[in-house]
C-alpha cells in the first residue's frame, strides 16, 4: 500500500471496525506522516463520539408514558365489547409499542437540530468557548489540506477556510470541536500578535436568514468578534 491508497482507505474506512488491515498497518510502520494522519483521524473520531454520546431518557418519562398509555387504552377498551375487545387490545398494544419505540429511536439516534436563533447567540457562544482557553490542536498549519479533507468527512459538509491572507490572519492549526450543540471546525489563528479562534459550522445550524457576505461585528465579554456567512458555512472569529 502506498501513501495515496492509504489516504483513500483512511477517508473511507468504517470507524466501527477496530481491526486495521495488515497492509495499512505495514505502511504506517514505515511512513511517519501517514501514521501521524491516522492518529489525528482517531482523535477526530473520539471528539465526535464524546460530543454526541447517547443520553438517557429524562427522569420519570418512561413512567409517565406508561401511565398515559394505560389510561388511554382502558378508555378505548371500555368502548368495545365481545369479539372486538380482543382485536382492540392487540391494536392498543401495538400502538403502545410503536410509540415507545419511536421515543427510544428519536432520543438515541436523532441528529442535533439547529441551535442558534440569532447572531447574538452565535457571538456569545463563540466568545465563551474562546475564553475557555482550550488551544489544543490535532493538526498544525503544515497539514492543513489533509486536515480539511478529514474535517469534511467527519462534519458532513465541505470545510473551506476563508481567505486568511486577506484578513491578515496566520493559521497555526486546528481540530474538530463543537460550538454549543453544533459540530464545527476550530482553528487557532494569529493577528497583530494576538491569538484568536476561528469557528466554522454548517449553515444548517442557524435557524434564521443570513445573507452571504454580510458581517456582524461586536464586542462580547471583552472579545472582538465577527460573524459572517459564505460558501454555505457560518464563520465566527474571536480575539
Amino acid at each position: 500500500m502506498d501513501c495515496k491508497k492509504f489516504h483513500y482507505w483512511l477517508t473511507t474506512r468504517d470507524i466501527h471496525q477496530k481491526l486495521i488491515p495488515p497492509d495499512a498497518k505495514d505502511h504506517m510502520t514505515g511512513c511517519p506522516e501517514c501514521r501521524s494522519l491516522f492518529i489525528k483521524d482517531d482523535i477526530l473520531e473520539k471528539g465526535i463520539a464524546s460530543t454526541y454520546a447517547p443520553e438517557d431518557l429524562p427522569r420519570g418519562i418512561e413512567e409517565r408514558i406508561s401511565i398515559s398509555l394505560d389510561h388511554d387504552r382502558q378508555n378505548f377498551l371500555n368502548q368495545v365489547t365481545g369479539k372486538k375487545r380482543s382485536a382492540a387490545l392487540a391494536g392498543a398494544g401495538l400502538v403502545a409499542a410503536l410509540i415507545i419505540f419511536a421515543l427510544f429511536f428519536t432520543n438515541f439516534y436523532s441528529s442535533p437540530t439547529p441551535a442558534f436563533k440569532d447572531l447574538n447567540q452565535i457571538t456569545l457562544q463563540a466568545a465563551t468557548d474562546h475564553l475557555k482557553g482550550n488551544r489544543y490542536m490535532s493538526f498544525d498549519a503544515r497539514e492543513t489540506q489533509a486536515a480539511l479533507s478529514m474535517l469534511t468527512k467527519k462534519l458532513g459538509f465541505k470545510v473551506i477556510l476563508p481567505d486568511l491572507g486577506y484578513l491578515g490572519y496566520t493559521l497555526v492549526g486546528g481540530r474538530l470541536c463543537a460550538i454549543g450543540k453544533c459540530r464545527a471546525a476550530y482553528f487557532v489563528v494569529e493577528h497583530d500578535g494576538k491569538t484568536g479562534s476561528l469557528f466554522i459550522m454548517d449553515k444548517n445550524f442557524i435557524d434564521f436568514p443570513m445573507a452571504d457576505g454580510s458581517r456582524f461585528t461586536t464586542n462580547v465579554k471583552g472579545c472582538d468578534t465577527c460573524i459572517w456567512k459564505d460558501h454555505g458555512q457560518v464563520y465566527a472569529t474571536v480575539f
